[in-house]
């Protein structure tokens, strides 16, 4: 989801200008590799939350190198690299929402380069932030978020609005949402409740498909990896 600020075209416009938006493919790679991770993920001990937590730093770790090496991946988040990105984290209770309607609060993850913020500094700020010493491991990500000019490129390249940030129009910001993990077990299984309805073949974790409706009459089948 990406919602777009729209100007009333009587704003001054002498601020920075837009920057190109190149973290999509990170957010979609953290998406999923915690969506893959989570089966094999250990159950939640508040009172012994270690394990978990060790868990969740190693995905984002081993995360952080292969999105570092991956050449389809752009090497800075934006384009031309700022030099500093905020992260706010909440919970599932904002998601959906368009980010000017949440709730105003301090960024829990600062990200700073001199020479631009890199591809590999969203996870590790992720890493850190959800999975270092001394946190609970508990918290796992499942949308993230952020304001987009209504601008778009020949190719539809998206762009970050200088009216979208105050004063502080250098600094990019980006809303990343996360829920327990039971909930996210709950998620998991609403949306493959969904795909069987809508036809998609999905696993049940016994390895066996579960098949349901067949797309439009046509007699072909989609199977969805999971």
């Amino acid at each position: 989801m990406e919602p777009e600020f729209q100007s009333s075209g009587d704003e001054d416009d002498t601020g920075p200008s837009s920057v190109q938006i190149q973290w999509q493919p990170v957010i979609t790679a953290i998406k999923s590799a915690v969506r893959d991770a989570f089966d094999s993920s250990p159950s939640y001990n508040p009172s012994s939350p270690a394990a978990l937590n060790s868990y969740w730093h190693g995905i984002f770790t081993r995360l952080a190198e292969a999105v570092a090496s991956d050449p389809s991946i752009a090497e800075y988040l934006t384009s031309p690299p700022l030099t500093r990105f905020n992260i706010t984290l909440y919970d599932e209770s904002g998601a959906g929402r368009c980010p000017c309607c949440l709730s105003d609060r301090d960024p829990e993850i600062t990200l700073e380069d001199e020479d631009g913020v890199g591809k590999g500094a969203m996870v590790l700020g992720l890493r850190d932030e959800l999975y270092g010493k001394g946190k609970g491991g508990e918290r796992l990500v499942f949308d993230a978020d952020w304001m987009c000019s209504p601008e778009r490129g020949p190719e539809g390249e998206r762009y970050t609005h200088q009216l979208c940030y105050g004063e502080d129009a250098d600094v990019v910001n980006i809303w990343v949402f996360w829920c327990t993990r039971e909930r996210f077990a709950e998620r998991v299984e609403e949306e493959r409740e969904k795909k069987v309805r809508e036809g998609i073949v999905v696993g049940d974790g016994s390895g066996a498909p579960v098949v349901g409706k067949r797309n439009g009459g046509t007699g072909r089948r989609k199977t969805v990896a999971r």
